[in-house]
């Protein structure tokens, strides 16, 4: 029988921790986005706006807006931008806003922004809900016909 040296142990040791931290992230995230909502998203066929600082306030203003900040160098953001894209268009009820938190540091300070990609609902300023649940499509637009279930008296 062959001895495997301390520095080939450490080494297997990384490898099973990288592959135990990208099924993870791969779990966290939900399942990868299928081609037809990328090409939807490339195509621009989408119901969201950008906004920023500059403008956040006076779009937002009195609407229920739900929000995705997010960052174009974060993974789970690309993850879950076809699925906004999707659910945005398909949505049309609902007022969709995209934030990246780089260019938008005094909104993504008003609403404390400690991790991306950050999804919530929110009116007059206020986070009602924050979308927790596993990114698909499907459950991203039942939770978004929801929360506009709970605005509407």
């Amino acid at each position: 029988m062959r001895k495997v040296s301390q520095m080939t142990r450490n080494r297997l040791v990384y490898i099973i921790a990288a592959v135990c931290v990208l099924g993870a992230v791969l779990f966290i995230v939900g399942s990868p986005p299928s081609s037809a909502n990328i090409a939807s998203a490339a195509e621009g066929a989408h119901g969201y706006v950008v906004l920023n600082d500059s403008n956040f306030a006076r779009e937002t203003a009195g609407k229920l807006v739900f929000i995705d900040f997010y960052a174009d160098w974060c993974p789970p953001c690309v993850a879950f931008a076809p699925v906004f894209a999707a659910v945005s268009a398909e949505v049309q009820d609902g007022f969709f806003v995209k934030v990246d938190v780089d260019d938008s540091p005094k909104v993504s300070a008003q609403f404390g922004i400690q991790f991306i990609p950050y999804i919530v609902a929110v009116k007059d300023g206020k986070v009602l809900a924050q979308f927790q649940e596993r990114r698909t499509a499907e459950s991203y637009a039942a939770w978004c016909r929801e929360q506009m279930r709970k605005q509407d008296p």
